[in-house]
């Protein structure tokens, strides 16, 4: 879907401790695309250094992460906050505020995180002449998004702001 040369993969060596079986398997054999438009970065920090926690990230600008996200791992960026990975039980979220550790859940798991980047570059890369994915098409996308996620999509925009962005 991204090709090969577009996609990271976090070596074994570099992954460490406190990943499920699964989630070390999506990052370290699956890899993670680079990203999605400008809506989505994911670091490319990952490949040489690992997921760092938030209590490494906060640490190194002598602060303390708030109770309750010190565990989560940063593995990049939506618009400008940072993307967080619960290396366990896999769940994405982004953290909206970094003093008070508020977040919102992105993903219900790192696999469908996945299928959310692949199904929107996909539809992307769809349209001819550059006039963009059609209303229609998008409110497709959008359906199909809650269908693979409901619980990522239910009373949030945020899957609709990036798709709106991106098509």
């Amino acid at each position: 879907m991204f090709g090969e040369d577009f996609v990271r993969r976090v070596p074994e060596e570099h992954l460490g401790g406190g990943f499920s079986r699964e989630v070390r398997r999506l990052l370290a054999e699956v890899g993670v695309p680079y990203g999605l438009g400008d809506m989505i970065t994911i670091s490319s920090r990952i490949v040489s250094e690992g997921l760092p926690t938030l209590a490494e990230v906060f640490g190194k600008y002598e602060k303390k992460a708030p109770a309750g996200i010190s565990q989560l791992r940063r593995f990049g960026v939506l618009a400008d906050s940072i993307l967080c990975l619960n290396g366990k039980s896999g769940e994405v979220f982004l953290l909206l505020d970094e003093d008070s550790g508020e977040t919102v859940l992105v993903n219900s798991s790192l696999d469908r995180f996945l299928n959310f980047l692949c199904l929107l570059e996909d539809a992307r890369k769809r349209p001819l002449g550059g006039a963009g994915v059609p209303e229609d098409e998008q409110e497709a996308v959008l359906s199909r998004l809650e269908e693979i996620d409901p619980e990522a999509v239910d009373g949030s925009h945020l899957w609709r702001s990036v798709a709106r962005a991106v098509l």
